[in-house]
């Protein structure tokens, strides 16, 4: 706990550089993508780095099945899903670098879960591949 402590004081002592760093980091996230898929390729999805949906690709011959409403909005999801984990990923890997490597993960605990302090980026695990189906 107390090297957590000492970690947040030498952060508070920088925060200057470290509101320019994030800054930064925040037009890097920008143009920076991750992509989902699902259906075995049949729907792309790709997002930034600051989980903004940029694209949609849904290949035709999928509308050509039965049910292919409810197929298709299972696969958009799963897709979605997907890309925003790898996004996640990437976000927290870049944050590290500019936290030097310290895990933010429990600073709510930390202090006591104050508000806002509990709001860290979790990387949850993808989608297990049974998630191609439509639900």
């Amino acid at each position: 706990m107390f090297k957590g402590i000492r970690d947040m004081m030498s952060m508070m002592k920088n925060v200057g550089q470290i509101s320019a760093q994030m800054k930064d980091l925040e037009a890097q996230l920008r143009v920076q993508t991750a992509t989902g898929q699902a259906g075995g390729g049949m729907v792309t999805v790709t997002v930034n780095g600051l989980l903004e949906v940029q694209s949609v690709s849904i290949e035709p011959a999928i509308f050509e099945q039965e049910n292919a409403r409810e197929f298709i909005q299972g696969l958009v999801v799963s897709a979605t899903n997907m890309a925003i984990v790898e996004a996640k990923a990437l976000h927290a890997k870049q944050l590290q670098g500019i936290t030097g490597g310290m895990d933010l993960s429990n600073m709510g605990a930390m202090f006591g879960d104050m508000e806002g302090m509990s709001d860290t980026i979790e990387t949850p695990e993808p989608p297990s591949d049974d998630s191609d189906q439509a639900t």
